[in-house]
């Protein structure tokens, strides 16, 4: 009996320790991601991405505390490790209180001398910190199964400065209709920009297993979440991917190109060129939705 009551605690603590382990991972990987975002920005914070990567900033810091990633990093404030972590989540919080949507130079003051040597420190220390590909997507897994949302995946990214740029080119239409029709047509035209853009740049999570070259090479990997801008790839392991590196991967019948923006020990987060249209977004997001429904062997949507 006292054997069966020990083997059942010894079960429930080998389960908690892993759980503890997997969610450290996920921390340790927003951790990562954000390090990634703002070592881009520091660099050039005037690209296509700028929104996305505010917004997913964002996202990240409000769901890993100055506790979480302490206990993640296994350190505590009073250690160099400790407060170097807590002192990049501070950064953080300072660039997000500052920035402005439609301005990213409004960000660059903000990577002064200390907060370089911080972004610096923080890489080295995410050297030993890092998970193996298998536990974080164990922790993903998990985290889906359970009902948790990937942040980057369920953010609806508008692209304002597009849609107002297509605004600004009706101006002489406007003038020349009078004040009550210009006003109904922004209204009207804001509105479907507004809805499209949304569409077209809302990340949707997924787990479509691919092939992507690289450096004349095939391999196999994973998108984690896509829109027609880009895509979050798992790449294969030991297979790290340098920035600035041109990729194609496969999707559906097709191969598209895009350029590797930021890469970490797992993921690369690449931006394509040209776009994709949402068809085959929904193609990736949805394998089986391709096949076309028939009806007495012909397409349901052909002529009569």
């Amino acid at each position: 009996m006292r054997l069966a009551v020990f083997a059942l605690v010894m079960c429930i603590s080998t389960g908690a320790q892993a759980q503890s382990v997997r969610q450290a991972c996920l921390v340790i990987d927003g951790l990562d991601i954000m390090h990634a975002i703002q070592t881009r920005l520091a660099r050039n914070p005037d690209t296509i991405l700028f929104a996305d990567d505010i917004r997913v900033l964002r996202a990240k810091i409000g769901s890993i505390s100055d506790r979480a990633a302490l206990e993640a990093i296994q350190s505590n404030s009073l250690a160099i490790k400790g407060n170097t972590f807590l002192r990049f989540l501070q950064n953080t919080r300072a660039l997000l209180q500052k920035v402005s949507m439609d301005d990213p130079d409004s960000i660059t003051p903000h990577f002064n001398t200390p907060v370089r040597r911080n972004l610096s420190n923080i890489s080295r220390h995410l050297v030993n910190l890092r998970c193996p590909e298998d536990e974080i997507a164990a922790a993903e897994d998990e985290l889906a199964l359970s009902g948790g949302i990937d942040a980057e995946g369920d953010d609806a990214i508008q692209i304002i400065r597009e849609a107002a740029n297509e605004l600004v080119s009706l101006k002489n239409f406007i003038v020349f209709s009078g004040v009550t029709l210009g006003a109904v047509a922004i209204t009207r035209l804001w509105q479907h920009l507004s809805a499209r853009q949304r569409r077209r740049a809302k990340r949707h999570a997924t787990r479509y297993k691919t092939s992507y070259r690289l450096d004349n090479a095939t391999h196999d990997g994973v998108v984690i979440d896509i829109n027609c801008f880009g895509v979050k790839l798992r790449h294969g392991a030991n297979l790290p991917v340098t920035k600035g590196s041109q990729i194609n991967i496969s999707m559906g019948d097709e191969w598209v190109t895009g350029k590797a923006m930021w890469s970490n020990a797992h993921y690369v987060g690449v931006q394509l060129n040209p776009t994709i249209s949402l068809a085959m977004v929904d193609q990736v997001c949805n394998p089986r939705s391709k096949k076309t429904k028939t009806q007495s062997g012909a397409p349901m949507d052909a002529a009569s």
